[in-house]
């Protein structure tokens, strides 16, 4: 994803490394720590798949530095991942849905207090992410407040999920996984 953000950059202009990540930081708004090092490793990364190409740049009293610009290469890469749909991931096989499922099956806990300490941590999630909303200024942070609707949305269906589970606990609580059937032990017969 990283690598996207720093096309998407360059084509807006060309930029040395320690311009992209005060740009990231300037144009995301949000918590994503890119680390300067990061960076300079894929625009390498870029340079040897042939999206960017760089210059350098001169300095009086610093060594020089390298000025990447994107290549037509760097801009058809561009254009096809904006162009690719998405496919989000809504928390298919995650830790939370192993634990519902193991806690069915026999487990130290209840599947009750499982679904009841998940549900307490999305609500103290979506109190956090409402905070910063509340924060956030719809003029100049609008790019932020647009992601934080999106969080706030996905946490509001996953407690939703969360509800329909407890409701259908009694249910639930019937599943049975099947047995494996047994298989033979030991190296096949050679002939």
């Amino acid at each position: 994803m990283i690598k996207f953000a720093i096309l998407a950059l360059l084509y807006q202009h060309e930029a040395h490394g320690y311009e992209i990540s005060r740009q990231l930081s300037l144009t995301l708004k949000n918590d994503w720590d890119i680390k300067a090092g990061h960076i300079a490793v894929t625009l390498g990364r870029l340079e040897q798949a042939g999206l960017v190409d760089f210059r350098l740049e001169e300095a009086d009293a610093a060594p020089d530095r390298k000025v990447y610009r994107l290549n037509e290469q760097g801009v058809q890469a561009l254009r096809d991942w904006y162009l690719q749909a998405e496919i989000r991931d809504y928390r298919m096989g995650d830790s939370f849905y192993l634990k519902l499922i193991f806690s069915l099956t026999g487990a130290p806990v209840m599947p009750e207090e499982v679904l009841l300490n998940q549900r307490r941590r999305l609500y103290q999630e979506l109190h956090q992410v409402m905070e910063m909303q509340a924060q956030t200024n719809p003029q100049s942070e609008l790019p932020l407040l647009l992601l934080l609707e999106t969080v706030v949305l996905h946490i509001e269906a996953d407690i939703r999920w969360l509800e329909t589970c407890s409701q259908r606990i009694a249910d639930l609580k019937q599943y049975q996984p099947g047995t494996p059937s047994p298989q033979p032990r030991g190296r096949p017969r050679q002939n």
